[in-house]
């Protein structure tokens, strides 16, 4: 949800549960450091949800909060304070996410040296990613999603139980080549 914090996860949360996905990316952290929330209250917010999801029977995934020291408007003399703050809300998401059974997508890590690197990841505002930017996120997070994915498949083939297909917000089917390797899953 653009704008969303920790603190509006709860909601988000419990209306996700609803649909009982199999598996949930949650990508937050970048407005709680704008916003300037205590690392350790957001990070506390994204462990209740995470145990939340899982408890209704998801995987997931979570990406910690972005290092916002590259972005460009940021001041040169600040972005020592800005990447410490940034670290210190990704460590703080990480452990608490890891100890509710989250797999971590350490998209923070692999993507800041490009946006770094290369102003045309921002959008015109300066501060969000542009489609290259999302694209560059995407890959960051796609072994972790198919990591996550592929076990729910090996599961399912493992205990004979075949998913139902699912279709709604975000739904997506996936189909191999023979029987035995179709799955589905669902980022709902």
């Amino acid at each position: 949800m653009p704008g969303a914090c920790s603190q509006d996860l709860d909601a988000q949360v419990r209306r996700a549960a609803a649909w009982r996905p199999s598996l949930a990316l949650v990508i937050i952290g970048a407005n709680d450091l704008t916003r300037l929330v205590p690392p350790e209250h957001a990070a506390t917010q994204l462990g209740d949800a995470v145990r939340t999801l899982r408890a209704a029977g998801a995987e997931v995934v979570v990406a910690p909060a972005p290092d916002l020291s590259v972005v460009p408007w940021v001041p040169a003399a600040m972005r020592p304070v800005v990447r410490a703050g940034s670290l210190r809300l990704q460590q703080a998401q990480v452990r608490v996410a890891r100890a509710a059974g989250a797999r971590i997508a350490d998209a923070a890590v692999t993507t800041a040296a490009g946006f770094a690197d290369d102003p045309t990841l921002f959008s015109a505002d300066r501060f969000h990613p542009s489609s290259a930017g999302y694209a560059l996120i995407a890959d960051a997070l796609a072994p972790a999603v198919l990591a996550a994915a592929y076990d729910l498949s090996s599961r399912s083939a493992a205990t004979g139980n075949r998913p139902a297909p699912r279709t709604g917000l975000g739904g997506v089917q996936v189909v191999g080549q023979d029987r035995a390797s179709e799955r589905s899953l669902s980022w709902d």
